[in-house]
């Protein structure tokens, strides 16, 4: 049995590169099943689609890791919007039904997971 139902894992992944395959990787040892949530946006230098299918081929071996597609147009950082994790929330619960747990590699995860109801996971900050 593990730790957690359902655990989160977002970003831009812009490129994915090995530091994300480890977080998701990460969760997924502690995690019955990971939402792995690819937030892109039409101004972003690397196309949207172009990294949700590099996710799909990266992780379509593991069928407890659902790769999700973001398109909403959201705020990036806290300063840009007074109800920047609103936004957020409503984004992640709009595709998500229940999460225990939100796991990143950035500090932001404290507040986020504070705002999602879930428990937060810092996996190698370094």
């Amino acid at each position: 049995m593990k730790k957690y139902k359902n655990s989160l894992c977002l970003g831009k992944f812009m490129p994915l590169h090995m530091g994300h395959i480890h977080l998701v990787l990460t969760a997924l040892e502690q995690s019955e099943t990971v939402h792995f949530m690819v937030c892109t946006r039409e101004s972003e230098p690397i196309n949207g689609l172009l990294r949700y299918g590099w996710a799909m081929q990266v992780f379509k071996k593991y069928p407890d890791i659902k790769v999700i597609h973001c398109t909403d147009d959201n705020p990036q950082y806290p300063e840009e919007h007074e109800d920047f994790w609103n936004i957020w929330y409503n984004s992640v619960y709009s595709r998500i039904d229940t999460l225990d747990a939100v796991f990143a590699s950035e500090e932001y995860v404290f507040p986020f997971a504070e705002k999602l109801g879930v428990e937060p996971v810092l996996v190698d900050l370094d």
